[in-house]
């Protein structure tokens, strides 16, 4: 199965992936998804799923006469939607906010608004829900038992030293490249300088002839 992740968010991608991965299998959910991972805002309110729907396809039994049957055809589109972490003293965005300051994640509340959305994707409306499966109040899944959702590590950013470290390597690689095509070209300049001299003393000598 497919599985395509939009993750704007400071969580790990591969955690993510790993998590919405278990999920479906545990949930039978066979089709291509993209799933997105958002922080809630105010146009992002809540998480949400493109419905499945049932398709009718004509068909014939085993004595051929005409016959329906019903295929679903799972949504491809989920939404996660997460609350946002405290922003920093200064306002910054959040992958500049201290670790220590971030919303951990809750783990139960996730998975079962995941569970919540991946019944819609297969079809099934609110009405059809148990009343725990629409609240999304159920304990921890058995599917999600162990899985971690980290958050990224924070990049640490190039000293002074390092920045001319990397530009003085960069300089000696380009240094190396030209001094390679240098020699190449010293050596068709060559090899074309021998050709034309050989077709101008083959000339010279037509020309001296009677």
């Amino acid at each position: 199965m497919k599985l395509r992740i939009h993750n704007y968010t400071a969580y790990r991608t591969l955690d993510l992936r790993r998590f919405f991965t278990a999920g479906l299998r545990a949930m039978v959910a066979t089709q291509a998804k993209m799933i997105e991972v958002r922080y809630r805002s105010g146009r992002v309110s809540c998480s949400r799923a493109t419905i499945g729907r049932f398709e009718e396809l004509r068909t014939v039994d085993a004595h051929g006469w005409p016959a329906k049957k019903w295929r679903l055809d799972e949504g491809r589109w989920i939404r996660m939607v997460i609350e946002r972490p405290p922003l920093g003293r200064d306002g910054k965005e959040v992958e500049l906010v201290p670790l220590d300051e971030l919303v951990p994640l809750d783990m139960r509340r996730f998975a079962r608004v995941f569970e919540h959305e991946v019944l819609h994707s297969k079809g099934v409306g609110h009405r059809e829900m148990t009343p725990s499966q629409k609240s999304c109040d159920e304990p921890l899944p058995k599917w999600a038992e162990g899985l971690v959702i980290r958050l990224k590590e924070p990049k640490a950013k190039p000293s002074a030293a390092d920045k001319v470290a990397e530009r003085e390597e960069h300089a000696r690689e380009m240094l190396a490249t030209y001094e390679r095509k240098q020699k190449r070209v010293a050596a068709l300049l060559k090899k074309w300088r021998t050709k034309v001299r050989y077709y101008e003393r083959r000339a010279a000598a037509k020309g001296g002839n009677p």
